[in-house]
């Protein structure tokens, strides 16, 4: 009687909003083992689920998304279901397995635990791009939600804090396979007191000679300005520069966060 079923037998990948499909080569309705119908994961642990009718057959759809990466096994008892002329099913199981959840973490993200108020922040899930394109996956959507409030929906966002604490971020992610990642984190604001400038210089023996065609040189270090607050580092600020040599005044210019500053001898 059965003559076709979905997912195939030990199929590998199915999607976590997978549904169960049984159909036959005849009409159909319950039999009187129809109740005995089960449906487990690799541990046993039962599956609770619907039943659709469908033309010929019935479909078994799970009440919750399956587990990621888990063998599940449906097993039809003989006599489940039985056709107008008294014909009845076979016993038969159907096992497969799911797909694995995107292997994604606070490390493949960019998000900043801390920061100060009134400044920008930027937050980035490109990488996850990258991921799930290795596993043969697709990301259809992203949320953003900072408190609980949805501030975005793109893979990367910006966000100015307005207030100083401890604010929870949450990620949600689903791919095309059902799967869903959630990633948090704690971001603690200060308020923008005692702030100052960070200066670098790179090591005299790294610099640079740069010869110009009429025969001067020009020697070049590179140093780093950096706008901290208690130590950290406050990014997208940008920070002027008047360049002077012997008190002479050569050159002003600005940059957002790490330039180089020319030094003559």
């Amino acid at each position: 009687m059965l003559s076709n079923k979905s997912p195939a037998a030990w199929q590998r990948n199915v999607p976590v909003d997978a549904t169960v499909a049984f159909g036959f080569n005849v009409p159909v309705r319950r039999g009187s083992a129809h109740s005995n119908i089960v449906f487990t994961d690799s541990n046993w642990n039962a599956v609770e689920f619907m039943v659709v009718e469908i033309e010929n057959g019935e479909r078994l759809v799970p009440v919750s998304k399956l587990s990621s990466y888990t063998t599940y096994t449906v097993s039809i008892s003989e006599g489940a279901y039985a056709s107008d002329g008294g014909i009845i099913n076979d016993t038969f199981d159907l096992s497969f397995t799911t797909v694995k959840l995107l292997d994604v973490g606070l490390n493949n993200l960019t998000i900043p635990n801390h920061g100060v108020v009134e400044k920008q922040f930027f937050f980035d899930a490109a990488e996850v791009e990258n991921i799930a394109r290795r596993d043969g996956y697709k990301i259809e959507s992203y949320q953003w939600r900072i408190d609980g409030e949805l501030v975005g929906t793109n893979k990367y966002i910006y966000h100015t804090f307005v207030t100083t604490g401890n604010h929870e971020l949450k990620l949600i992610i689903i791919d095309n396979q059902g799967n869903t990642c959630i990633i948090e984190e704690t971001i603690k604001i200060q308020p923008l007191t005692n702030v100052g400038m960070s200066f670098i210089s790179h090591d005299e023996e790294l610099t640079t000679a740069i010869v110009h065609k009429d025969g001067t040189i020009l020697w070049r270090n590179q140093y780093e300005l950096k706008l901290v607050h208690d130590g950290q580092l406050i990014n997208g600020e940008e920070i002027g520069v008047a360049l002077y040599k012997d008190n002479i005044y050569h050159v002003a210019f600005s940059a957002a966060y790490l330039f180089e500053l020319m030094h003559y001898r």
